[in-house]
């Protein structure tokens, strides 16, 4: 069941009207059925001393299943006979996935000096992982100053990679297997960018100061591992 409430009056923090009104007032309350909810309107007034609203005094036909009762006139469940059993429903598992360039992290830890980050991804779609200088807006790969840019050859469908500084591509993007692993390696500001251990491409713009580790994603399902 649910509480009185008195529509269209002002109210104190329990949902009684405030001190300025002695009533009577309209107040409403519902009570569930066999079927649904039943809405029970009934007038109230301030009981003298004790502040209760209390049902006025008047013929009321009890909703099914309900009694009224006590010396405040309390409605109350009595002998309601329950609702009859709902078959279940089979749970039913959807995933939207987000299409843009709108999701992503970045790495708690800002580093300097002689750094590097070791990582494999999961990206069927599109991301990019890499050093940014400054904060990385999430979702913004052209916000990584030396990163690695992952897509899907739109011919073949097969994975592919190529390094990328501040949105633009630095190499011909190539093939990778799934489980690569890349690196990012900073020594003396210098930037080599590293597959399954073999060095790919080396920055010839350095990278000097304080970085994080940003990732941005195009689909929900691609991971950074």
């Amino acid at each position: 069941m649910s509480f009185v409430r008195f529509p269209g009056v002002s109210a104190i923090g329990n949902g009684y009207p405030d001190p300025g009104h002695d009533g009577p007032i309209r107040g409403v309350f519902e009570v569930p059925t066999g079927s649904g909810v039943h809405r029970e309107a009934r007038d109230y007034y301030r009981d003298g001393p004790r502040g209760l609203w209390i049902p006025r005094d008047g013929t009321y036909t009890d909703p099914p299943g309900c009694q009224t009762g006590g010396p405040c006139r309390v409605v109350m469940l009595s002998g309601f006979p329950g609702r009859g059993a709902v078959p279940a429903v089979p749970a039913i598992e959807s995933v939207d996935v987000h299409e843009g360039w709108n999701a992503g992290a970045n790495s708690v830890d800002r580093l300097d000096g002689d750094l590097r980050t070791v990582f494999q991804v999961d990206i069927a779609a599109a991301g990019a992982v890499g050093f940014a200088g400054g904060h990385a807006d999430v979702g913004r790969f052209d916000s990584l100053s030396h990163a690695f840019y992952f897509d899907s050859d739109p011919i073949a469908g097969t994975r592919r990679v190529a390094c990328m500084e501040f949105g633009r591509w630095m190499d011909a993007p190539t093939a990778y297997e799934r489980d690569a692993q890349f690196e990012l390696r900073r020594v003396a500001g210098q930037v080599a960018f590293s597959i399954n251990g073999r060095r790919v491409y080396v920055s010839p713009n350095l990278s000097t100061g304080p970085v994080l580790v940003g990732a941005a994603l195009y689909l929900a399902q691609d991971r950074v591992l």
